[in-house]
This record gives C-alpha cells, sequence and structure tokens, in this order.
C-alpha cells in the first residue's frame, strides 16, 4: 500500500537543500491517501507562507526524504 507523506522545515536559503542550523526536518505522516496528505501540506505551507525559506513537500513511498 502507498504511503504519503508531508516533509520540510526551514532551510538555510532557498535552494531548499539543508535544514537551518538547530532546526530539524520535519515529516508528518504517514497518510493513507493523496487528498490527506495534500490537506495536511496545504495546512502546513499556509502557515509559513510568510517565511521565504520555508518550503514544505507531498512526496509518497515507505519513508519520508527531501525528493530531488
Amino acid at each position: 500500500m502507498k504511503r504519503y507523506w508531508v516533509i520540510g522545515g526551514e532551510f538555510t536559503d532557498m535552494s531548499f537543500t539543508a535544514i537551518q542550523p538547530g532546526k530539524s526536518l520535519e515529516a508528518l505522516g504517514p497518510f493513507l491517501t493523496e487528498a490527506d496528505a495534500y490537506r495536511a501540506w496545504n495546512e502546513r505551507a499556509r502557515a509559513t507562507m510568510d517565511d521565504c525559506q520555508s518550503r514544505y513537500f507531498l512526496v509518497d513511498g515507505d519513508e519520508p526524504g527531501r525528493p530531488d
């Protein structure tokens, strides 16, 4: 069964490749449907929309990880 995750957090810059020192990568899930994961992503992304260095991704798989 496919599972979905929302991952992200506050990054060091807008390349979104390294998490800000002292912060950790957030992982929400797993969600059983893409629609549920999308709702969680939308809520988290909107909560941080004023922070240009925060970004969240919706990914599928068994373990959360940052997409390429």
